[in-house]
């Protein structure tokens, strides 16, 4: 079972850095762009490491404030979550 969460939160953060990624290219083209609420979903869906990579690495959404704070809102989320779940593991 634990590969399997492992797999998840692998594949959940390459999938946000490729929705990320295609989003400043969209950006930079001015074309047709993904809504904050699909990438906050990935975020909270446990994609936030992946957010946070793209935000640094590609310089995208990182002077939205709101969208800075709802993405690490979902990192202390995904935190409190793991913590909480290695506590009751062990």
């Amino acid at each position: 079972m634990s590969r399997l969460v492992i797999y998840y939160y692998l594949i959940i953060n390459l999938v946000a850095i490729l929705a990320m990624a295609i989003d400043k290219i969209k950006a930079v083209n001015d074309k047709w762009r993904i809504k904050e609420n699909s990438l906050h979903f990935l975020s909270f869906a446990g994609g936030v490491f992946g957010t946070i990579i793209s935000m640094i690495t590609l310089r995208h959404k990182i002077r939205k404030s709101g969208f800075v704070f709802i993405t690490f809102l979902a990192l202390l989320i995904h935190i409190y979550l793991t913590y909480n779940v290695i506590v009751y593991l062990y």
